[in-house]
C-alpha cells in the first residue's frame, strides 16, 4: 500500500495544474508532457555559474581536447522506444520495470513562480494509482541542481488515492517540482504501474480574494481564416474543464468573407451556445480586434478576465485553466502570459518572456528556440531560473478587466506593438507581465516571415517610434544609428518601397495623435498605395516571365565570417552604393536568384539585380539596384528622425494627453467601419499578423 502524507484536515485544496497528456499529435508533442527516464546530465554551468562568462581559446586547444568538448556537446541519445503509454488525457501506464519522468514543459510544477509571486508555501501532489512501483518527488532550484524530496511506495491491486505534501522552499529564484514513475521489475504480481488524474493543489485559503469564483472571456480577431478560426473555437468547445471558468467567447471577424457562412460555423455554434458572441465589424486590424474583445467583456460586467487569443494558434486548453487559476492567486492583479512553441516543430520553444531594448528598440528574448525533444528540462539548467518578463506577445495572454478598466484598452496601431505598449503600460500602472512556464500555445515563428518586404513595414516602424516616445520620458538618442541601420540593410537588399513606408511612418508620428486616430481607417489603404508605387513590391507567380539569371547564388553561409568582417563589408557596401551609386532599372536579366531564407544584404554584393522569393509565398520579385533613391531616402530618414528627436517631449505630451488607447477613442473607431464585402474578383491580405 503507498505511503502518504498526512495534510491539515481543516485544509481545503484547489488544483492549479492538472497532469495531462496529448490526445492529438501526440508523436509529435509527447516530450512536452512526459519522457522515458533517462540518466542524469549534469552540465558544468549548474556547478559554476561563471563557466558561463568564460570565453573559450580554441587556437590554444588540442584536437583531442575540442573533440572531447564535441563529444560532451551531443548530449546524450533520445530514446526511440518507451517503456510508458498516455491512453487518456490523464492516464499513465508505466510498463513492469518501466521509468517515465514528468520533468517536462507542461508537466513539471512551476514552484519558483509560484512562491514569488503569490503566498502559497505548501502545495499538495494527488492522483489516483494502481499496481507495483514508486512515485519519487524532486525539487530543483534555480542552477537546475535537484534532489528528491519524497518518495511513495506502491502495491495495491485496486485503484487507491495518494498524496504528498511538498514546501515551496528554496525556489524563490527558481527551480521545479516533478514526480517520476517508476514500475516495478515483471513478476507474478506486478502488472506495471498506473498513475491517474495526477493534480498539483495549493490551500483555498490562499487565493487573493477566496469568496469568489472567477470567470473569464476569450477574445479571438481573425480576417479570413476561417479554417484556423473555427479550429480554434472547436478547441474551446470540446474543453469540458475550460467551459466552466468561460463566460463568451467573443470572435471577432473583420474579414472579407465570414466566418459565419461556413458551413462548420452553425455546428460549433450551437455547441457553444450563449458562450459564443460573434462580432463583425471592419477591418481593424489586430489591435482593433482585440480592444473590441476587450471592450465588449468589460462593458458585459460578467468575467473578470479576458485572455487574448491568436486565431492561429493550436491551445493546449490546460494552459488557459493554469493561467486563470495562477492569476486567482498572485498578490496583485498581474496579466498571464503565454509561451511560444513553434508549430513546425512542436517540441521547440521559440520564446518565454521577452523585453524591450529601450536604446535600440528592439525585442530581446530571454531564451530562444529550445527544443525539448533534445535537451529535456531537467537537463537545461537555464530554464529553472525565474525569469521576469517585460512583455507577452498577444498569440495568448490573460488581462484581468480590472487593469483594462484602469489603463485602458490597446493602443490604435493596427498591428505590431499594440502588445508590447500594454504590457509596459500595465507596468507603469503597478501590473505586472508573468510568462507562466506550463502555459503556452503552438504559433507559427517568425522565420518565414519578413515584414521589410510587405505593407507591414509601416506598422512597424511607425508603432516602434510612437513605443519610444510614449515610454522614454527622454529623448533616444540612439535612434538615428537604429534608423540608419535598418534603412541601410533594406537599401542594400534593393527594397526601396520599405525606405519609402519608413519615411511616411516618421511623417504620420510628427503629425500627432489625432492623425493617427482621424486616419486610422483610411491608412491601410494608403500604406498599400504607397508600396504599390515601387516595382520591388509586385510579385510574380512563380517566376512567371523573367529571365534566367546569368549565374548561379552562393550562399553566404558557406563562408562564415567574424562580426568585424560583417560591419566592414557592410560598411563598404552602404559607401559603395551611397558614393558611386548604380541604376539597374533597364537590366535585361537578373544577375542571380536568390531564396527569401538567404536574402540578406550579403547575398546582393556586387549584384545590380536579383530575382527573390516572397517569403512564404509562391511567388518572385525582380528586385533592381538605384543607389539615388537609396540615397535619396535614407538622407530623408535621418531628417525626420531628426524632428522626432527635437520634438520628442512635444510628441510625448501630446500622444500622452490624446488618451488614444481610451474606450471613448475606440468607441468612435468601433461606429467609423463597417463590415466588409468581398469585392468581385480580387482578394486582400490578412492584416491580423
Amino acid at each position: 500500500m503507498a505511503q502518504s502524507q498526512t495534510s491539515n484536515a481543516s485544509t481545503q485544496w484547489q488544483t492549479v495544474n492538472r497532469v495531462v497528456y496529448p490526445t492529438h499529435d501526440a508523436e509529435l508533442t509527447l516530450p512536452l508532457y512526459a519522457i522515458e527516464w533517462t540518466r542524469p546530465r549534469v552540465p558544468q554551468s549548474a556547478i559554476d555559474v561563471r563557466a558561463t562568462t568564460r570565453t573559450a581559446d580554441l587556437l590554444s586547444m588540442s584536437k583531442t581536447q575540442i573533440s572531447e568538448l564535441v563529444r560532451q556537446g551531443a548530449g546524450i541519445a533520445v530514446p526511440t522506444q518507451l517503456s510508458f503509454s498516455t491512453p487518456s488525457r490523464t492516464h499513465l501506464v508505466v510498463a513492469a520495470g518501466g521509468h517515465a519522468s514528468l520533468c517536462t514543459y507542461f508537466n513539471a510544477f512551476p514552484a519558483s513562480y509560484w512562491r514569488y509571486w503569490t503566498s502559497v508555501r505548501t502545495v499538495r501532489f494527488q492522483a489516483r494509482v494502481q499496481g507495483s512501483g514508486r512515485l519519487t518527488f524532486f525539487k530543483s532550484n534555480s542552477r537546475g541542481l535537484f534532489s528528491p524530496v519524497g518518495t511513495l511506495s506502491i502495491n495495491t491491486s485496486s485503484p487507491h488515492t495518494v498524496t504528498q505534501l511538498l514546501p515551496l522552499t528554496g525556489v524563490i529564484d527558481g527551480g521545479y517540482l516533478w514526480f517520476d514513475a517508476q514500475a516495478s521489475p515483471s513478476s507474478a504480481s506486478s502488472n506495471g504501474l498506473t498513475v491517474d488524474d495526477a493534480q498539483w493543489q495549493v490551500p483555498h485559503s490562499d487565493l487573493r480574494d477566496p469568496t469568489h469564483q472567477t470567470s473569464l472571456s476569450i477574445a479571438i480577431t481573425t480576417f479570413n481564416r476561417e479554417r484556423y478560426c473555427l479550429r480554434q473555437l472547436r478547441y474551446v468547445a470540446t474543453a469540458a474543464q475550460l467551459r466552466t471558468r468561460l463566460d463568451t467567447v467573443y470572435c471577432v471577424d473583420q474579414g472579407t468573407h465570414p466566418i459565419s457562412r461556413h458551413p462548420e460555423f452553425s455546428a460549433i455554434r450551437k455547441d457553444l451556445g450563449d458562450q459564443l458572441t460573434y462580432i463583425r465589424q471592419g477591418n481593424l486590424g489586430g489591435s482593433g480586434g482585440f480592444s473590441r474583445g476587450m471592450y465588449e467583456s468589460v462593458h458585459a460586467h460578467r468575467s473578470d478576465y479576458t485572455l487574448l487569443l491568436d486565431d492561429d494558434a493550436i491551445i493546449e486548453p490546460e494552459a488557459i485553466l493554469r493561467a486563470v487559476q495562477f492569476a486567482d492567486y498572485v498578490r496583485r492583479p498581474a496579466l498571464i502570459g503565454a509561451g511560444m512553441l513553434h508549430l513546425d516543430n512542436r517540441t521547440m520553444l521559440y520564446t518565454q518572456a521577452e523585453r524591450m531594448n529601450m536604446r535600440t528598440l528592439l525585442h530581446e528574448q530571454y531564451l530562444e528556440n529550445h527544443d525539448f525533444m533534445t535537451d529535456p528540462l531537467r537537463d537545461s539548467p537555464s530554464l529553472h531560473r525565474r525569469v521576469d518578463s517585460q512583455y507577452n506577445g498577444w498569440w495568448m495572454c490573460l488581462i484581468p478587466n480590472t487593469v483594462i478598466r484602469q489603463i485602458g484598452l490597446a493602443i490604435p496601431a493596427f498591428i505590431k506593438f499594440d502588445d508590447i505598449d500594454y504590457c509596459y503600460r500595465a507596468a507603469e500602472h503597478g501590473f505586472p507581465t508573468i510568462s507562466l512556464p506550463g502555459v503556452a500555445i503552438w504559433h507559427q515563428a517568425w522565420h518565414s516571415k519578413d515584414s521589410t518586404r510587405s505593407w507591414q513595414e509601416y506598422f512597424e516602424q511607425r508603432n516602434r517610434v510612437l513605443f519610444g516616445i510614449l515610454h522614454s520620458p527622454k529623448p533616444n538618442f540612439h535612434l538615428p544609428i537604429a534608423v540608419a541601420s535598418h534603412d541601410s540593410a533594406m537599401g542594400l537588399r534593393f527594397i526601396y518601397s520599405g525606405i519609402a513606408l519608413d519615411n511616411m511612418a516618421y511623417r504620420d508620428i510628427l503629425r500627432g495623435p489625432q492623425h493617427l486616430i482621424s486616419g486610422y481607417t483610411q491608412q491601410m489603404k494608403k500604406v498599400n498605395q504607397l508600396r504599390n508605387s515601387f516595382p520591388d513590391a509586385h510579385y510574380v507567380p512563380d517566376g512567371t516571365h523573367i529571365p534566367a539569371p546569368v549565374r548561379s547564388f552562393a550562399d553566404p553561409h558557406t563562408a562564415p565570417l567574424t562580426h568585424s568582417q560583417v560591419l566592414k563589408g557592410s560598411l563598404v557596401s552602404i559607401a559603395s552604393a551611397l558614393l558611386h551609386p548604380v541604376n539597374a532599372q533597364d537590366a535585361q536579366r537578373p544577375d542571380i536568384s536568390v531564396d527569401s531564407q538567404d536574402s540578406y544584404w550579403q547575398a546582393y554584393q556586387h549584384v545590380s539585380s536579383a530575382i527573390v522569393t516572397a517569403p512564404g509565398a509562391d511567388a518572385v520579385s525582380w528586385l533592381k539596384r538605384d543607389d539615388e533613391q537609396y540615397r535619396r531616402g535614407l538622407a530623408e530618414s535621418l531628417r525626420l528622425c531628426s524632428l522626432i528627436l527635437h520634438n520628442w517631449k512635444q510628441l510625448r505630451t501630446a500622444y500622452l494627453s490624446a488618451h488614444i488607447s481610451s474606450f471613448d477613442v475606440w468607441k468612435r473607431l468601433f461606429a467609423q467601419t463597417q463590415p466588409l464585402e468581398e469585392p468581385t474578383g480580387s482578394s486582400q491580405p490578412s492584416a491580423q499578423k
